[in-house]
């Protein structure tokens, strides 16, 4: 078993828990593009190279990016992110609600990208990410 960005796990992948957005397969992802437009642009998006030495890779584990002082990111081996959002562990050991932390999220992206969310709209994430 291991425990990895705060999530146990049988696999021999590694583990993620946050609480944010991903693209849906059906409906409206106007705000997950916003998003992931603000925080991690196209062109650093479509060129792994530069991802991992641009400043939107302050930290890159086991699948998981830091891509500013309070947002991560989990994304496959290719570099198509899934999901977006704040890590939850310490969140939620100190009794915060999923609600709370997305609330924390849409004021951290109204602060800092000019985005103005609805916390309904971000949700808790978990799976495996990355291998090793």
């Amino acid at each position: 078993m291991k425990t990895r960005h705060s999530f146990v796990s049988n696999s021999s992948s590694s583990s993620f828990v946050l609480v944010g957005i991903a693209p849906e397969w059906r409906g409206d992802n106007t705000l997950y593009h916003k998003i992931l437009d603000a925080v991690i642009p196209p062109g650093i998006r479509e060129d792994p190279g530069a991802f991992y030495d641009s400043e939107q890779s302050r930290m890159y584990d086991y699948g998981m990016a830091q891509v500013d002082d309070s947002l991560i990111a989990r994304f496959s081996e290719d570099l198509d992110f899934y999901e977006i959002g704040l890590p939850a562990e310490d969140r939620l050991n100190q009794d915060m609600r999923v609600s709370e932390i997305a609330e924390e999220l849409c004021l951290h992206l109204k602060a800092n990208y000019g985005i103005t969310c609805e916390a309904s709209g971000f949700k808790l994430h978990f799976g495996e990410c990355g291998s090793g």
